[in-house]
């Protein structure tokens, strides 16, 4: 049964996408780990999402109290998008854990990631967290 409150958050995440969307584009990819290529059966579609793309970097000691720092440092990639739910349920295809994906696709700004997960939302929406470091098909 749907609750009141579904038409709310429904009009919460439309408003939040149009502030904040972005263009991203799908590229679904043949197989799983090690995948050949572009799937000819999910074709390249096109969506907005909220992009949150968070390279980051800091001591491998930093955050543990009691401890000096080595002078090593790390690399913390968790990047994400959202969909909502509305965006997510037009989709053509469902994205899937290897799949590719462009930010601003067509523009000299592109940026590939890689699917490592897709995650449900409490609110119907989806996160879709990303890896870097896959060419584009």
């Amino acid at each position: 049964m749907a609750s009141p409150f579904d038409a709310i958050d429904a009009a919460g995440q439309a408003a939040i996408a149009q502030r904040l969307g972005e263009a991203v584009a799908f590229i679904g990819m043949k197989g799983g780990d090690y995948s050949s290529g572009p799937d000819p059966e999910r074709p390249q579609q096109e969506a907005t999402a909220i992009t949150a793309i968070s390279p980051r970097m800091g001591k491998v000691a930093d955050g543990i109290q009691g401890r000096s720092s080595t002078g090593s440092s790390r690399t913390h990639n968790h990047s994400e998008i959202l969909l909502t739910e509305a965006d997510f349920a037009a989709l053509e295809w469902e994205p899937k854990r290897d799949d590719v994906v462009l930010i601003d696709p067509g523009t000299q700004k592109e940026r590939p990631f890689t699917i490592s997960a897709v995650l449900p939302g409490e609110f119907g929406d989806v996160q879709i967290i990303l890896s870097e470091g896959k060419a584009t098909p």
